[in-house]
């Protein structure tokens, strides 16, 4: 964590001696979290999630990470008794707990991240395949957006995109800001909710 912070950082900081002037500075929940990482205590936390009320829990925290200039906290949470992704920025109060736990031996960051589309975790995974447009396949083709994806070329110019992914929050956001240059086929689920999504947006 220290290193992805001196990457951000400029190439050179100087400071005047005597000097008392803060250039840097620690936030409580960062430090608070950053603190339980380190020894492998219990964070106990009142977060805020989006559109809800702040409420308590516990994280077993197992890695940090800075996504999109945001910094998250991965870990087990004893409310919903799974690993769940939690914002440094919705953690309205952060303290150490007193109780200790084992990383387990079954957890592996990277490995596990290879079926992110995100930042977010879910439970299983699902195989997602998308058309999309001739005019917008040109785009597509300039980048790997997931380490699982494979495309299919179409004789119209157009394209088809498979990737496995174990979370849909942030690939339907994706998928949404393609407009009607991308088609969801598959998984039904992912369909009907985009469905319903475009018809809201369409009735707002």
């Amino acid at each position: 964590m220290f290193r992805k912070i001196e990457e951000s950082l400029p190439d050179k900081v100087a400071t005047k001696p005597g000097n008392d002037q803060p250039l840097f500075t620690v936030l409580p929940p960062f430090a608070t979290v950053f603190d339980c990482l380190r020894t492998s205590a219990r964070l106990e936390i009142e977060y805020r999630s989006p559109g809800g009320e702040p409420k308590w829990r516990q994280v077993d925290p197992y890695h940090g990470v800075r996504f999109e200039g945001d910094w998250y906290v991965v870990g087990h949470c004893h409310l919903r008794g799974a690993i769940r992704t939690f914002s440094l920025a919705r953690m309205v109060t952060a303290r150490k707990g007193r109780e200790r736990f084992a990383l387990p031996a079954h957890f592996d960051f990277r490995r596990l991240f290879g079926s992110h589309f995100g930042i977010h975790w879910g439970e299983g995974e699902a195989e997602v395949r998308i058309r999309f447009a001739a005019h917008a396949a040109a785009y597509v083709r300039e980048r790997l957006w997931h380490p699982s994806q494979t495309i299919l070329e179409q004789p119209d110019g157009s394209l088809i995109m498979t990737m496995t992914v174990n979370h849909l929050l942030e690939l339907k956001r994706w998928i949404l800001s393609w407009g009607d240059a991308a088609q969801v086929l598959a998984p039904i689920e992912l369909v009907n909710d985009l469905r319903e999504t475009v018809q809201r947006m369409a009735a707002f």
